[in-house]
C-alpha cells in the first residue's frame, strides 16, 4: 500500500522522499523504477501500478479524472496511452469547424481515426479547402 504524499506532508523526513515537480505533480524518490527521471517517479504512476499490479509501458500515462494534479487517490486515476490522453484533453478545446468545400460547398468531410476532420488545403491564405469527396475526385481526375 502506498501512502500518498498529501498524507505524509507533516513528516519532517518526508522532504527526502517526496517533492513537487515544476508542473505541480508529486514526485517520489525511486531511482530503480523504469519510469524514473533523475531518481524520481510521478506518484500517480506508483499508486496506479501498485493498485493494478502492473508496470506502466513507455507510452502509458496516468490521467487525473478530476484534473487535480496532487489528488493521487486510486479512484481519481485512469490509465491510458499518450494519444488517448491528448485526445481527451483536446476534445474539450476543439472548436467546431466552419470550413466549406470550395468545389461543392459542403461543410462536412470524413473524420480520421484520431477524430480530426480531413480537409485538403487548396489555398490556405484565401481559406479554400476541399472536402474528402472532392479531394478524391480531383485525385482520380489527374
Amino acid at each position: 500500500m502506498v501512502t500518498l504524499a498529501t498524507e505524509q506532508i507533516t513528516v519532517a523526513a518526508n522532504k527526502r522522499y517526496y517533492r513537487k515537480s515544476k508542473q505541480g505533480y508529486w514526485l517520489v524518490w525511486n531511482k530503480d523504477h523504469p519510469k524514473a527521471y533523475n531518481g524520481r517517479v510521478l506518484e500517480q504512476v506508483i499508486v496506479f501500478e501498485e493498485h493494478h499490479k502492473c508496470c506502466m509501458l513507455r507510452w502509458g500515462v496516468v490521467h487525473h479524472i478530476n484534473e487535480v494534479k496532487t489528488d493521487n487517490h486510486i479512484e481519481n486515476l485512469q490509465g491510458m496511452t499518450r494519444r488517448q490522453h491528448i485526445n481527451l484533453h483536446m476534445a474539450n478545446k476543439r472548436i467546431p469547424d466552419s470550413r466549406k468545400c470550395c468545389r461543392c460547398g459542403s461543410n462536412k468531410t470524413s473524420v480520421g481515426s484520431d477524430g480530426v476532420a480531413k480537409w485538403s488545403v487548396v489555398d490556405r491564405s484565401k481559406g479554400l479547402f476541399h472536402c474528402s469527396n472532392c479531394d478524391n475526385y480531383e485525385r482520380r481526375k489527374k
